[in-house]
This record gives C-alpha cells, sequence and structure tokens, in this order.
C-alpha cells in the first residue's frame, strides 16, 4: 500500500506541475521532459530502497524470532498426545 500511494503521489504532483508549466511557459521543453523523468524515476527509487528495507527489517525480524529465548511458561511444555 505504501508502494501504491507513492506512486500515486508522485502521478498526482507530476501531472499538477505539468499542468502549471504548460500553462506558463508551453514550450519548456526540457523542463516538460525533466518533470515527467522525476515522475517516473522518483518512485522508482524509492520502491527499490524501500522494498531492500522491508525486507532486511523481515529478515532482523525472523533471526531475532530464532534466536529469542522461550518464554518460562513455555519452557518444559510438551505438545499433546493424539
Amino acid at each position: 500500500m505504501i508502494i501504491t500511494a507513492v506512486w500515486a503521489a508522485s502521478f498526482t504532483v507530476g501531472a499538477g506541475l505539468l499542468a502549471v508549466l504548460l500553462a506558463a511557459a508551453p514550450h519548456a521543453l526540457a523542463a516538460i521532459v525533466a518533470v515527467k523523468l522525476c515522475g517516473f524515476a522518483l518512485p522508482v527509487v524509492f520502491t527499490t530502497r524501500y522494498s531492500r528495507a522491508v525486507a532486511a527489517r523481515a529478515k532482523a525480524a525472523a533471526s531475532a524470532a530464532v534466536t529469542a529465548p522461550l518464554p518460562a511458561a513455555v519452557v518444559g511444555v510438551t505438545a499433546p498426545s493424539r
């Protein structure tokens, strides 16, 4: 949901900037291209970094769960037999 929100915000801000830019300076080709490029490049960079951060967080949480000691109430408890 976060990645989708960032992409949606990027497209919305980009569209707003393009509308203002086209109204103010319709022949500013370099600025128009720059806004369009940033509207796609920034969310791509965010998606890449955010995905790596979430994966690292999940890996750290999983390794912490594996190495965490069991609570005292669980030690010595056996599974019920069927």
